[in-house]
């Protein structure tokens, strides 16, 4: 359409085969359509519906419970999932002689079914889940794609960002939460919600020049504690930018699992070699007190073509429990800008 509408189609699959000869392999088919509109007094809207299809055929092997709490030994199963999605919001701009500000009202409704992830579908690429100011307007939190965020609901906050002419700097802050219509048990702990109402979630930015400063935040719905608190500062142009990362984040439940509270600070460092090369390292600590010590160390190299993307990634984790005491990988990955990835 003449505001940008078009039709969409998405083809991803993955194929997994570990050394307990458990396989799942996955084809997904999404197919789209959004309606972007924008009125003459500056109501900005935005219509998506889509229906994506997803096709199993597992394996289990020696029949690993952890994933696959099902006794068959191999099967096929799917499953069909329609969403419709409408955003709306209103930007409102005030100009004057020394600052531009603009205050943003956003609400964003989704509906969906409920009950569409089944026991049948063993979870590999979807056991993280994390509700923050990065995805308050996303249609899915879930990080793959053998789970889905279902159910009828509602993501609704404010965003205001101010812009001094004179040499100040910028400022910009975003607060918000979800409303679910329809409890879901799995969510219920990482989005903290009580009475259908999820934690706040939000952002406050300053940046001038070289330099940045921002705390990311979660603070539970009745008392405004911090679930969660994210402090970055970055200084330094585009050559060599460095940065320290402080993280605290409560004890939650996905599900089944159990993921520790952290309290862990990243130092990083940012630098574009030349205009296709780029370097990225960071060094990951963790400061709680009976787990003092190195958590991860890495650094990617990565070359930039129009059409595609090349990196390769060293990276040493420390991580150590009964099961598990850290590893050293080496990972290749190639980018094809217009299809996709391939890694290894």
């Amino acid at each position: 359409t003449e505001q940008g509408g078009h039709l969409y189609t998405q083809l991803n699959g993955a194929f997994i085969n570990d050394r307990t000869h458990f396989k799942s392999n996955r084809m997904s088919l999404q197919q789209g359509m959004i309606l972007p509109y924008k009125t003459d007094f500056g109501l900005v809207t935005n219509l998506e519906a889509m229906v994506r299809l997803d096709g199993y055929n597992i394996d289990s092997g020696k029949n690993l419970s952890h994933v696959l709490p099902r006794s068959e030994d191999s099967y096929w199963t799917g499953r069909v999932f329609p969403q419709g999605t409408f955003k709306m919001s209103y930007p409102m701009v005030r100009y004057s002689q020394t600052m531009t500000q603009i205050l943003e009202p956003i609400v964003m409704l989704i509906v969906a079914p409920n009950g569409v992830n089944s026991d049948k579908i063993p979870n590999i690429d979807s056991t993280v889940f994390d509700f923050n100011d990065i995805n308050l307007f996303s249609t899915d939190r879930y990080a793959g794609y053998d789970r889905v965020e279902t159910g009828t609901r509602a993501n609704y906050g404010v965003q205001w960002s101010l812009y001094p002419k004179e040499k100040l700097p910028a400022v910009q802050f975003l607060f918000g939460q979800s409303y679910r219509l329809r409890s879901e048990d799995d969510l219920t702990d990482p989005m903290g919600y009580k009475n259908h109402l999820s934690s706040y979630v939000g952002h406050l930015k300053l940046s001038y020049d070289y330099a940045l400063l921002m705390y990311r935040f979660r603070l539970e719905e009745e008392t405004f504690s911090p679930q969660k608190n994210d402090i970055v500062f970055e200084v330094g142009p585009q050559h060599l930018r460095l940065g320290i990362d402080y993280l605290f984040q409560d004890d939650y439940s996905l599900g089944e699992q159990k993921f520790k509270s952290k309290k862990e600070m990243t130092l990083y460092a940012r630098s574009q070699l030349s205009q296709k090369w780029s370097f990225y390292g960071k060094y990951r600590y963790n400061l709680k007190k009976e787990e003092k010590g190195a958590l991860e160390t890495s650094g990617t190299l990565r070359y930039d073509h129009d059409c595609a993307a090349f990196e390769i990634t060293a990276r040493k984790s420390f991580t150590k429990d009964r099961n598990y005491q850290g590893n050293t990988s080496v990972a290749l990955r190639l980018y094809l800008k217009t299809l996709g990835g391939v890694g290894q």
